[in-house]
């Protein structure tokens, strides 16, 4: 299993946490700021390190939200029909991104305890939904055998069930 990991640059401390920690459960990860060399063209690099990439993990944040580069490879993932897991950093709801994580199940990582990115690890786990051979999202994200490629973690009563305005 190999992840691509999306996340403002603002976050980087936190993107290296995160892959030092999927790595230690057997997870390989790509992000930007390890994995593309001097020198190398930057779209051609997201694009291919993306095509490797089984799923990918957003760690969504409103910097996040906000940046064109983040969204280009949420939409490049969904293109490709990459499942995106989302691990919510802060108390924000996507407006730029709703489109794309409208339908899917976020993971609440307020507190950046590890013991939060087990339930991550558990939905990327040989098995799971999440499987990239049998991602398929329908048209109302209804979960069925085949169409549940999201991780689905207890949903936060807070969070609105409808993101679209």
């Amino acid at each position: 299993m190999r992840v691509f990991l999306s996340y403002h640059s603002s976050r980087r401390a936190t993107v290296e946490h995160v892959a030092s920690y999927l790595g230690r459960h057997g997870i390989d990860s790509w992000y930007a700021a390890r994995d593309v060399t001097s020198g190398t063209d930057w779209d051609s690099a997201i694009t291919s390190g993306l095509a490797d990439c089984d799923a990918l993990i957003l760690l969504f944040c409103a910097e996040a939200d906000a940046s064109r580069h983040v969204k280009r490879e949420i939409h490049l993932a969904d293109q490709a029909r990459i499942p995106i897991h989302w691990l919510r950093l802060e108390h924000v709801e996507p407006l730029n991104l709703s489109y794309y994580l409208g339908t899917t199940q976020w993971i609440d990582w307020l507190d950046e305890r590890d013991v939060t990115l087990e339930s991550l690890v558990r939905a990327l786990a040989p098995g799971a939904s999440t499987m990239r051979s049998t991602s398929h999202r329908g048209a109302t994200g209804a979960a069925g055998p085949a169409e549940a490629p999201f991780s689905m973690v207890e949903a936060d009563p807070s969070w609105p069930s409808q993101v679209l305005s």
